[in-house]
Formats: C-alpha cells, structure tokens, sequence
C-alpha cells in the first residue's frame, strides 16, 4: 500500500448491474481490495432475472459499506445510473461496471491526480473471456477535447472518477448516454485529467452495451479506399440514426453556456452533422481541418494525410458508429 495523503477524501462507487451474475464477484472483489478506503458501495439492479441480485446481498451481508436498491420497473441504462448517482452524497464519485476488474490502487491514483478537475479519468485494456478480437491497446493517452468525443467518446463510464458538482449539469431527459454527457460536461470547460496509466481491465463482450468491433487501422491508398467504400455504404444505412446523434448532442451542448474556444467549434460540427445536406458536410470538413489536432486520437505528423483524413473525417466517422446506434 502506497503512502495516501493526510487528508483522506469521501468516495463512493456506483454500480449499475442487470443479469451480471456471472461476472460481478470479479469486480465486487477488486473494489473491494482498493488501497483506498471507499466510504460507500452502492449498486442498482435493474430487474435482474439470473442470480445477480442474490449475489449483491450476499456481499451486502458481509460488508457494511455496501448498499442497493433492486428497481421495481426496469429503467434502462441511462435513468438507472442517472437515478444512482442521485443516492450517493460524497464529495466523489468512481462509476464501475458490473464486469470489469481494477487495479488495486486505482481509486487512490485517481483521487491524486484530479485536483480541482470535475473528471479523472484513466487507461483501460480490454480483454474477453469469450475469444473475441478486442484489438490493440493503445498505450498513448488519447486526445480527449470535446471535438474528439462528439465522434467517439474516449472517456467511458468505467474510468471515471467524478467530482459530485459535475452532476449539476447532466440531463436526464436528454437521450446522449449518461457517460458520454459527464465526459462532454468535463471537457467543454476544460475540467479533464487523464491519468496516463492503465487501471482497469475491461471485459469486452457481445451482450455489452458498447461493443463495437475494433477497426483496421492500417495505412495505405488501397485500404483508404476501401474505408471509404464501407463508410459511404454505412451513410445510407445509418444515416437517420447518425442525424439524430448529433442534434442530441448538440441539444446538450447548448445547455452547457461554455465560452471555451473548442466547445463552440464542437457545436457548430454538431450542427452541421445533423443536417448532412452536400453543403453541411463541405462546412463539417473545412472545420474538421480547421480542427484536426483536436480532433483525431492524437497530433498526427503527416500532414497529408492528416488534412486528407480531416477533409474525409465527416463520412470516415460512420466506421465508428454502429449502425444500430440510436441516440
């Protein structure tokens, strides 16, 4: 166990769970080894039908800082994780999976290094106890602006460490997902810290919420081309759903009142994205360049192709959506 500050802070974790019985006591038992003390577990099922809620009172029964709350009605991911975040009255906040594992000292390094930022966020690998392709980990912290998370949000739920007074300004009427709405909040107003190391194990699955097979990323003209290719065929069957996510997004943006400089550009990509007439898509390509270093994972070096990719970025994006994506 590391040296911890004198000042020992109030932590709670939240957990959202639904039929995660086969998984749960892996991560139960890694928040419950963390070097730093957790003043509170709280757990809301969400009508579990398997053994998961057996589980959680099990744990419950030996531990006295573990609560829950099994839902009467089923809520979904967002309102139920919206509605737990509500239960918890301490000064922070860490959002766990139901089948993650952490690394011990993860809530102690976050609680170090977040300062007077709203969001402290960390590195996850993937990994899969079912033999899928999880892809390559990339050890690099991503660039996290609000322009690269209005097209892929690299800040998830399961890094998260908060600062309660961020969940003054989520909304749970709006449709964005409630991970991608705290990561859009942090960023707008600069108030993100990345901790540039690995401290959870993500599971990856097909029943997940998020899984996304993982791209190709190799380089060169005539896989370019072919990428292209697949993201105009997914334009025609996704474009409805994409419109839809960008309005939504840039619905929840305006609700923010940033004055930093990037947030306004985010909006007025937003904009235009939701729209995608010829002339909108011309307007999102001249900001994508305008942006690129903002905008792709991180600072790209050729400047061809990082100018060719930014020009490309608003029908390239439609690799990263699933084409059953709805928000």
């Amino acid at each position: 166990m590391t040296k911890l500050s004198s000042e020992i802070r109030s932590v709670s974790v939240v957990m959202c769970t639904y039929n995660g019985e086969k998984y749960i006591r892996e991560q139960l038992d890694s928040i419950l080894r963390q070097t730093y003390p957790i003043e509170k577990i709280y757990i809301q099922d969400d009508c579990s039908t398997d053994k998961t809620v057996e589980i959680i009172k099990e744990y419950a029964e030996k531990h006295s800082n573990l609560f829950y709350k099994i839902n009467k009605a089923q809520l979904g991911v967002n309102q139920n994780f919206f509605e737990a975040l509500r239960q918890v009255d301490t000064e922070y906040i860490a959002i766990s999976d139901q089948d993650d594992i952490w690394s011990p000292d993860k809530i102690e390094k976050q609680i170090q290094a977040i300062g007077n930022n709203w969001l402290c966020c960390c590195l996850s690998k993937p990994f899969s106890s079912e033999g899928l392709l999880v892809g390559h980990f990339d050890e690099r912290v991503p660039n996290h602006t609000v322009l690269k998370l209005i097209f892929y949000n690299v800040i998830p739920g399961h890094t998260m460490l908060l600062q309660k007074e961020i969940l003054n300004y989520i909304s749970e009427k709006s449709p964005v997902m409630y991970d991608w709405q705290l990561a859009y909040i942090a960023s707008s107003f600069h108030k993100v810290y990345f901790v540039p190391e690995k401290l959870v194990d993500q599971r990856r699955h097909v029943s997940a919420v998020t899984y996304l097979k993982p791209l190709d990323t190799q380089r060169s003209v005539l896989h370019g081309i072919r990428l292209v290719g697949r993201a105009f065929k997914l334009f025609f069957q996704t474009r409805q759903n994409i419109k839809k996510f960008f309005s939504n997004s840039y619905c929840f943006l305006s609700t923010l009142n940033s004055s930093e400089k990037d947030f306004v550009e985010a909006q007025k990509l937003c904009q235009c994205l939701a729209r995608q007439t010829f002339f909108s898509f011309w307007k999102a390509s001249r900001l994508c360049i305008r942006n690129r270093d903002k905008i792709f994972y991180y600072k790209e070096s050729n400047k061809i192709y990082s100018y060719s990719r930014a020009f490309l970025q608003p029908i390239l994006m439609y690799l990263s959506f699933d084409k059953n994506r709805s928000l």
